[in-house]
């Protein structure tokens, strides 16, 4: 995601799912910095999904996509750093 290898909506949302199996404390401002994420953007198509919708309906949500990431990237980035420095292998 820091690197943009990886759309930022679906390394949110994988993120998400990562801490929420990494057991981490809900009240952990990281966590809930992605919770925040994944639960305003539940509605768009991200990542695998996006195959079955429609060329037309990704079409229509074009700007709500660009508009969530823009968002996105504001509200996290901060913590996507610090989850990559906490977790980070040598």
């Amino acid at each position: 995601m820091l690197q943009n290898s990886l759309p930022y909506l679906e390394g949110a949302l994988r993120l998400d799912t990562l801490l929420t199996e990494a057991e981490l404390s809900e009240d952990d401002s990281d966590v809930k910095a992605f919770k925040l994420v994944a639960s305003e953007v539940e509605h768009l198509p991200i990542g695998r999904v996006r195959e079955y919708w429609s060329k037309d309906a990704l079409e229509n949500l074009e700007s709500d996509m660009e508009r969530a990431t823009i968002w996105a990237k504001k509200t996290t980035i901060r913590e996507c750093e610090s989850l990559a420095a906490r977790f980070k292998t040598h």
